[in-house]
C-alpha cells in the first residue's frame, strides 16, 4: 500500500511539474502579446502626431486606424 500512494505522488509531482512549465510558456506569450499591443499604440500614437503635422497625408490615415485596429483586434484575439 506504501508504494501506491507514493506512486501516485510522483505522479501527482510530475503533472505538477508539467503544469508549471505549461504556465512559464504560456505568462512568457502573455508578455509578448502585451509588449506588442504596446508597440501598435505606439505606431499608432506616433502617426496620430505625423498626421496633424501633415495634414496633406490626413486622407490616409483612415484606412491606417482601421488596419492598426484591426492587428490589435487580433492580437488580443477577438
Amino acid at each position: 500500500m506504501k508504494k501506491g500512494i507514493l506512486t501516485l505522488i510522483k505522479l501527482a509531482k510530475k503533472r505538477l511539474d508539467d503544469l508549471r512549465r505549461e504556465m512559464a510558456s504560456l505568462e512568457n506569450q502573455k508578455m509578448q502579446l502585451l509588449q506588442l499591443t504596446k508597440k501598435l499604440k505606439d505606431e499608432l500614437a506616433e502617426e496620430i502626431k505625423l498626421g496633424s503635422q501633415r495634414p496633406d497625408m490626413g486622407r490616409f490615415f483612415g484606412q491606417y486606424a482601421k488596419r492598426m485596429q484591426k492587428r490589435m483586434e487580433d492580437v488580443a484575439g477577438k
